[in-house]
């Protein structure tokens, strides 16, 4: 049972960073999965999405849209987008090894923190 509560706090510490950062499926969840919950690299890119479809999506997409007016024509598009290549992502993941599946997820992460603190 403790197993599962903890499970819960990944999910609330995920949760408060998607919202502060827009983020967290990819750059929190996965990462813990593999190092504390001992899930392959393929488990916890699985896990991740189906964990943040519903709550990050839809909940998150409601408060931007009601304090920013989101342009909603543009986000169906980007999400009809996302749609589609998550499908074609995840045939290409399980082509890969774990190993190497791991290693492409690390240097990805690496890119976009670098561009991050010093592209313009």
């Amino acid at each position: 049972m403790q197993a599962l509560y903890s499970y819960v706090i990944l999910g609330l510490i995920t949760g408060i960073c998607s919202g502060i950062f827009g983020v967290g499926g990819g750059i929190v969840m996965v990462p813990a999965l593999v190092w504390f919950f001992h899930h392959s690299q393929h488990e916890a890119q699985g896990i991740s999405l189906v964990a943040m479809l519903l709550p990050v999506g839809l909940l998150g997409a409601y408060q931007y849209h009601q304090k920013y007016n989101l342009p909603v024509k543009s986000s169906l598009m980007v999400a009809l987008g996302i749609f589609v290549g998550a499908f074609v992502g995840a045939q290409i993941a399980g082509l890969i090894s774990g190993k190497h599946l791991k290693i492409a997820f690390g240097i990805f992460m690496l890119g976009a923190s670098l561009k991050l603190i010093f592209g313009k």
